[in-house]
């Protein structure tokens, strides 16, 4: 109990429970991440998965090294090679934004592959798209669409129902 002004004064939420520290590069990121998933849908998925693939934009920038390159993900959101040129080729306003002098058959790996390492913004805004991709064929299930993300539309299918709980 807290003493103010000579009377016992009850502990509030927020003396028992800190707010979570945040680093710059964290605000940063959620926030892209927030206002991207607002204009393709439901934010605070979005924002869900940073933390989760890149603790924020804390994690390092390459996932697994051992995979081969074309399974390796990228950036802040994780996002794989082939991901991103879905994308790019499905979203006209995103390769104009990012290359637009360039031709979309034209881009090598290595171009696509600096763009997910070094700028953030374009990673969530990429990875906002897939997840919109998923989305749609997963018609509208979040769930599913989220999975999708991590395994691939395929591994969804292979996933289970979960059993009813009683």
């Amino acid at each position: 109990l807290l003493l103010l002004g000579g009377a016992a004064a009850q502990p509030t939420e927020s003396d028992s429970m800190p707010e979570p520290s945040r680093t710059n590069i964290q605000s940063v990121n959620l926030r892209t991440a927030f206002l991207v998933g607002q204009e393709v849908g439901n934010p605070e998925t979005l924002q869900a998965i940073l933390m989760q693939e890149s603790n924020g934009g804390l994690a390092g920038n390459v996932g697994n090294l051992s995979s081969p390159i074309g399974k390796r993900s990228y950036g802040v959101m994780q996002v794989q090679l082939s991901a991103a040129r879905s994308v790019l080729t499905r979203t006209p306003q995103l390769m104009n934004t990012y290359f637009p002098t360039r031709e979309y058959k034209s881009l090598a790996d290595e171009e696509i592959i600096a763009l997910l390492i070094t700028n953030a913004e374009a990673n969530i805004r990429i990875a906002a798209h897939h997840l919109k991709i998923y989305m749609a064929i997963s018609k509208g299930d979040w769930n599913k669409a989220v999975a999708a993300y991590n395994v691939g539309i395929g591994g969804v299918e292979r996933i289970p129902e979960p059993a009813e709980y009683h």
